[in-house]
């Protein structure tokens, strides 16, 4: 289980659309949604008058935003951390600390230049993330992360490598 959270961390820090390590896949099922902060950041409904041919990330579910490269503001995950693994209910919890900010402007999987507004100075978060997994994929994944300077380092280390 402690694999599968850390696939997490690694197909976002290196969020191109190719999968984790290359393989073409992630590990989600296909109806995982995200939380970020009490906010939903996947499967959020469209606005009526958004065209339809308009980048909303967040309308997104998790699998797509990863095959669409949609996180590349991500630079790195580290200190990566899993406290806590309850095999019965399938959940992990997870400590890492996202860099973000050095990158706001790039392309797409899918070819299309993308912006990401208020990414635009180099700044960390100290994650707090739960994954429940089910049959081997991500189903729900919650995060808690307040704002931190850059490339903070967790007062925990990490225990994963990373």
């Amino acid at each position: 289980m402690i694999a599968i959270a850390d696939a997490y961390f690694s197909g976002l820090q290196k969020n191109d659309g190719k999968g984790v390590n290359g393989t073409g896949t992630y590990p989600f099922t296909n109806d995982c949604d995200r939380i970020e902060n009490g906010s939903h950041t996947t499967n959020v409904p469209r606005p009526p008058n958004e065209p339809k041919d308009a980048i909303n990330g967040f309308a997104l579910d998790c699998l797509s935003q990863f095959k669409l490269g949609f996180y590349f503001v991500v630079q790195s995950i580290h200190d990566r951390r899993y406290p806590l693994v309850d095999a019965e209910r399938g959940a992990v919890w997870a400590h890492a600390v996202f860099d973000q900010g050095t990158v706001n402007s790039g392309i797409l999987s899918d070819g299309r230049p993308y912006s990401f507004r208020g990414f635009n100075r180099p700044s960390s978060i100290l994650a707090t993330e739960v994954f429940l997994i089910d049959n081997g994929k991500i189903r729900r994944v919650e995060m808690v992360g307040p704002s931190a300077f850059y490339h903070l380092r967790s007062p925990w280390g990490g225990l994963s490598g990373h």
